[in-house]
């Protein structure tokens, strides 16, 4: 009962699966330059991390809408409350994270050593960084914890999801589906016009991608009771596979057509329910978002020091040495997990419980 209770609600089994392989994919991206053979001139795969990204943002929409679509259109949760509870679950870790990579920054800069890509921890911009402001278009650079950009551009999502899932889910299925697709192809359209695809927009204006995507997936949201209805789990999990294989052989040249087709992936693995939970997949869900907000920071750190060893070390330890990097962004994310966000989320937990307790006493008393 557990599995199929968070299937529908776009949760768990496969979709956590998937939410991890993105996370994983990530960090390949970003240190994909530090590798001893950059793995851009490997394969142009590596080139197209962007659309990891862009399957977040998707996939946002998608488990938002699944997850708490029914309250919001009934009104139970109104937009101020859907808003804190998003912001009170992410923003507490990203803030820690840029604390302590400020701490880093200014270290290296007061014994006189130079940080990692420097022109990017610029201090005139750090408090939009904090804020989550760097992608609202106010010309705050991309920089310091920089996969942030993505959480500054979904918090506009957030705002705006309540108003647009409320039409979304009063709408037909199909009228839903085709405002999602109008707004992606607007959007896809706006880019070309500059010559750029969604993916190319700066990183400044970064909300001008995410939010097409993000209503594209909570469109798709209201295709699961007829997905469900098309096929046997079984079926549906083939499906999805080969539409997410369509998807990543779309890579080497990616376009719209890929993002829909992710879009479809998403939809089809979202409906099947597990007969049993997947541990192993709730698991590695349970980290994606910690090593997505960390991996940047510890990244920093583990090559800083490969750098300064690795030249002293026989040359067959370079891909190693490498690959060493994941383990460390690894053990970074449970750490963070373990031993910041867990109790950092335990403690508001409590003085929101307080709060509400005060809040109730005056109703009580009278």
């Amino acid at each position: 009962m557990g599995s199929t209770v968070e299937a529908r609600n776009g949760r768990g089994g496969p979709l956590d699966a998937m939410r991890f392989i993105a996370a994983a994919f990530i960090v390949v991206y970003h240190y994909a330059t530090d590798a001893p053979v950059p793995l851009g001139e490997l394969s142009p795969v590596f080139q197209s991390g962007w659309l990891a990204t862009d399957f977040f943002l998707m996939l946002s929409g998608y488990v938002l809408a699944r997850a708490y679509g029914e309250r919001v259109a009934s009104g139970l949760m109104s937009t101020p409350q859907f808003v804190g509870k998003r912001v009170l679950k992410l923003w507490p870790a990203h803030a820690v994270m840029l604390v302590v990579l400020a701490v880093m920054v200014a270290a290296a800069r007061l014994s006189g050593a130079s940080a990692g890509h420097s022109a990017s921890y610029d201090w005139q911009w750090f408090p939009a960084h904090l804020l989550w402001l760097q992608a609202w278009g106010l010309g705050a650079p991309p920089g310091w914890n920089m996969p942030t950009w993505s959480l500054s551009a979904l918090v506009v999502c957030y705002a705006l999801f309540p108003v647009l899932w409320r039409r979304l889910a009063a709408a037909s299925r199909l009228t839903a589906m085709t405002v999602g697709l109008l707004v992606l192809f607007s959007a896809a359209a706006l880019a070309a016009a500059a010559h750029l695809r969604l993916a190319d927009l700066p990183l400044q204006i970064g909300v001008l991608r995410a939010v097409p995507l993000f209503l594209f997936g909570a469109a798709i949201a209201r295709l699961g009771p007829v997905v469900e209805a098309f096929a046997s789990s079984a079926q549906r999990a083939w499906l999805g596979a080969a539409v997410l294989a369509a998807a990543g052989a779309s890579f080497i040249e990616p376009s719209v057509g890929a993002l829909i087709l992710i879009g479809a992936g998403i939809a089809v693995i979202g409906s099947i329910a597990p007969k049993r939970p997947w541990v192993w997949a709730e698991k590695a869900a349970a980290v994606s978002f910690p090593l997505f907000i960390t991996h940047f920071v510890s990244g920093e750190v583990y090559f800083r020091i490969v750098r300064a060893v690795g030249p002293r070390l026989p040359g067959w330890t370079a891909w190693p040495l490498w690959a060493g990097g994941f383990v460390f962004a690894l053990v970074c994310a449970l750490a963070f997990v373990r031993f910041v966000d867990r109790p950092l989320q335990a403690m508001l937990g409590k003085l929101l419980d307080r709060r509400r307790q005060r809040t109730l006493r005056p109703a009580h008393a009278a």
